[in-house]
């Protein structure tokens, strides 16, 4: 089952090169690729939101060691934490259904395959990142 799935291709950023201080525009690309055809046990998601972290530095280029995410080298996708909605997934199969707002870590990309068990879902309603919180009375 599917919904609202672009026919061919899919857009993604990916490190371009190595930055010596600061990343810069000029150190990444958006680049199409072939539209990801979830394997079994994957759904097919349209990523919407991306969070955005200064720590996401460490990571370019190798990384640093002990820390838990892999290291991002010139020419691979950049990954991440992002708030997504299913748009695809295999008739029948466990996890989350077309439709369903989900966050995953492989953000930084228009569309991708996740793992349903690398998939979290939010139920009905996403929360609201710009929502003001409130604090339980005293």
């Amino acid at each position: 089952m599917t919904h609202g799935v672009p026919a061919r291709t899919s857009r993604e950023v990916q490190l371009l090169a190595v930055p010596e201080g600061l990343p810069r525009p000029e150190h990444f690309r958006v680049v199409r690729t072939p539209m990801p055809q979830p394997a079994e046990g994957e759904v097919l998601v349209r990523n919407r939101y991306f969070l955005m972290f200064p720590g996401r530095r460490t990571v370019v280029g190798g990384g640093l060691e002990g820390i838990s995410f892999p290291g991002v080298q010139p020419g691979d996708a950049l990954f991440g934490t992002a708030v997504a909605e299913v748009v695809a997934a295999a008739s029948g199969a466990e996890g989350p259904r077309v439709g369903e707002p989900v966050s995953h870590r492989l953000g930084r990309r228009e569309y991708a395959g996740v793992p349903v068990g690398a998939c979290t879902p939010f139920g009905d309603t996403p929360p609201d990142p710009v929502a003001p919180r409130t604090r339980p009375a005293p």
